[in-house]
């Protein structure tokens, strides 16, 4: 561990100048730097006020103090801060620690606050580093222990890991004070809004904690896709069940974005989809679905709006949304061309909300304009590759794909993900079909020649020949993989000539035909990807007969644009919820939809592993949380 710093100025005269510049007239008012809003507190929240007058009377003590006392004192006050989210002043008084903090009695104190101070920078992995140390680990201190509980859940949820989140934060709730438990609810809530349906049912199978169980019914009732009044009926019966049960305190905010939303749904709904054209099938797949779900939700009691279909073949997309702006529609669902879908995105000013059904240019601030993206992207399946790898305990990745241009973006996507969870690509290979020259690019991605190069120099200078077996690279634990099914059953031959048939491959949905075929498939044993809910025979949905029918009499990408269609419906009438609600999962036909910062929704799928040559869906990974009761 590095030391810490010492600066010029007297520590009495640094307090002084932090309490009258900073404390009164800015710890109150957001002078400092913000990361993740870890208890959920805003400036006028009571406990907000409440913690900083403690840093107060904390910083008031150490001054009174020496030695370890008084470091122990300014270490729960930059804890605090930490958590109020005021970095840059609790970087101030780690300053003025004792060198001795870092192994004496306040060891684990201060590895727990470097935990925080990581986080705060966005560093999930130095944060671990941190809470992994001996004297964190070993520590007996009840005070220390479970804000290392509550540190090391938002480092798992910083990257993503939400199932692992919810773990630490139960270990640390019956520890806490009831002040303290406020914000872990919180935390709980967020966590649980992350998680998708089925991870949340394996949970409450798994467990006998009656305030996990509560918040976890919850959670599922915010991710219905049903139509907004059963929803609402569906709370009001939780509260029933559940009167005393510290959800409510997150309940009201959910009730009011349905309610909202149920007043505000749009009345009259434009449609555009390509009628003739190369996306004339996909175009009607969609339409199909949407249809589906729009009777399906009729019949069963939900509010449905007046759809004004629009055919986007060859029209100009602003002009049709004047169009339909001009016809009374409120919404727009469409267009399906990336082209189309970039023009809208480009426009300043658009007549009617906007929900595309492709993605245009990803990462890119809508501000304050109502245009979402939703659609079938490969960057979701590759960005949930790399958060279940680096789940799996992998780090250094190597990436294989074709040359084609939706392949090149999944490695992009893939390879950008990783990193901010703290991963390395370390080699990329991409291959070209029409040439066939797959044995090459993997021989180079792993390195086996030079391995074999070795050898020869070896055999050259002892002038006989020696026995060689081949070796692969050293510095890769696992292979993401963006290919088809016909391309996949080449590269996974080719990974163990190679020596690399022991790594774990991850893909994207594309590895899978949609056909069950074990004489073609078994070459894909063990290739984990992201698959359709569909696909798992526990998927509830109310529509999978007909996106099962839709897939045998159309093919598997019929059927996933189909499923896109039903969804779209389903959204039309939740886009602010998600907007709103962050991190809030809605079940969809096509994944768990959520919203991301830049107005687009994201999917994250199940994961299944080929056995034996057929698609098997691989068990939620669940966890065993204490008693809290």
């Amino acid at each position: 561990m590095t030391s810490t710093k010492k600066i010029k100025a007297p520590f009495k005269q640094a307090i002084k100048l932090l309490v009258s510049a900073c404390l009164i007239s800015g710890l109150l008012t957001g002078c400092g730097n913000s990361f993740i809003n870890r208890s959920g507190s805003s400036q006028s929240d009571p406990l907000a006020t409440q913690s900083m007058a403690e840093v107060q009377q904390l910083l008031s003590s150490a001054e009174q103090s020496t030695g370890a006392e008084q470091d122990a004192l300014r270490l729960d006050a930059v804890s605090i801060l930490l958590e109020q989210q005021k970095t840059a002043e609790a970087k101030n008084i780690l300053q003025q620690l004792s060198p001795s903090v870092e192994t004496g009695s306040n060891q684990a104190r201060y590895a727990v606050v470097q935990a925080q101070l990581a986080l705060a920078e966005m560093n999930a992995m130095k944060a671990f580093e941190w809470l992994d140390s001996p004297a964190v680990i070993n520590n007996s201190d009840s005070q220390v222990g479970k804000r290392a509980y509550a540190v090391r859940a938002e480092a798992y949820a910083l990257n993503k890991e939400y199932r692992a989140a919810i773990d630490e934060v139960m270990m640390a709730i019956p520890l806490q004070t009831e002040r303290e438990k406020q914000p872990s609810y919180q935390r709980l809530w967020r966590y649980l809004l992350n998680v998708d349906s089925p991870t949340l049912d394996a949970m409450a199978a798994n467990t006998a904690d009656t305030l996990l169980t509560g918040y976890i019914q919850l959670a599922n009732i915010v991710k219905k896709s049903d139509n907004i009044e059963s929803q609402l009926q569906a709370f009001a019966n939780w509260q029933q069940q559940w009167p005393n049960h510290p959800g409510h305190q997150q309940l009201p905010q959910t009730q009011q974005l349905l309610s909202k939303a149920s007043q505000e749904r749009p009345q009259k709904v434009a449609l555009l989809l390509p009628k003739n054209g190369a996306l004339k099938v996909a175009g009607n797949a969609i339409e199909l679905g949407f249809y589906t779900a729009y009777y399906h939700s009729q019949r069963s009691g939900g509010q449905v709006p007046e759809i004004i279909p629009y055919d986007t073949t060859s029209a100009d997309p602003l002009a049709l949304l004047n169009q339909a702006a001009a016809s009374g529609a409120q919404l727009a669902i469409g267009p399906l061309r990336k082209d189309a879908v970039q023009q809208l995105q480009n426009n300043a000013a658009l007549p009617i909300p906007v929900m595309a059904l492709n993605y245009a240019n990803r990462g890119q601030q809508a501000g304050n304009r109502p245009f979402y993206q939703f659609g079938l992207s490969a960057d979701d399946e590759a960005r949930q590759a790399a958060r279940q790898a680096i789940h799996d305990g992998h780090r250094f990745a190597v990436v294989i794909t074709p040359d084609s241009d939706w392949a090149v973006r999944a490695s992009e996507a893939f390879q950008q993900e990783l990193q901010s969870l703290g991963g390395e690509v370390v080699g990329v290979g991409r291959f070209n079909e029409a040439n066939n020259n797959y044995k090459a690019v993997i021989g180079r991605l792993m390195n086996v020649n030079a391995s074999s190069a070795r050898a020869l120099e070896i055999q050259r200078l002892a002038g006989k020949e020696v026995e060689f077996s081949g070796r692969r690279r050293q510095d890769v634990d696992f292979v993401f993989l963006a290919a088809s099914a016909s391309q996949s059953r080449l590269v996974k031959p080719f990974l163990a000539y190679h020596f690399a048939g022991d790594l774990p491959v991850y893909a994207t949905a594309n590895v899978f035909s949609g056909t069950v075929n074990p004489q073609i498939d078994h070459d894909l044993n063990n290739i984990r990807f992201t698959g359709m809910p569909w696909l798992n025979d526990d998927f509830s949905d109310p529509l999978k007969a007909e996106i099962i029918k839709a897939r045998q009499n159309n093919g598997t990408s019929y059927a996933q644009l189909f499923a896109l269609g039903i969804d779209a419906f389903r959204l039309y009438d939740r886009l602010g919820q998600l907007a709103s609600l962050s991190g809030t999962q809605i079940n969809g036909a096509s994944g768990s939809l959520t919203m991301n910062t830049y107005q687009e929704i994201e999917r994250t799928q199940p994961w299944y592993i080929f056995k034996a040559g057929k698609p098997q869906r691989l068990p939620t990974m669940t966890f065993n949380q204490p008693s809290t009761q």
